[in-house]
């Protein structure tokens, strides 16, 4: 889902391509064009763009399996 959140806010957030920063010095006006713009943006199912950028169940469990597995090997 697009998002415009401001530029005050950790950019750690930027999960996807569709989190939008903007200044909190802009008009209330500006703010309102962009989130206007926002609504027009063509896009993938919330979980599609997770997923590609890494944010999945499954791809955390292999991430995981191989830091415990390493761990092992280094340990024993």
């Amino acid at each position: 889902m697009p998002s415009l959140v401001s530029n005050t806010v950790t950019d750690e957030i930027k999960l996807t391509k569709y989190i939008v920063f903007d200044s909190l010095k802009n008009s209330p006006k500006e703010w309102a064009d962009t989130a206007i713009k926002l609504t027009s943006v063509a896009r993938e199912p919330d979980s599609t763009s997770l997923i590609k950028e890494g944010y999945d169940v499954n791809s955390m469990v292999k991430n995981l399996e191989q830091l415990y597995l390493k761990f092992y090997r280094e340990n024993n």
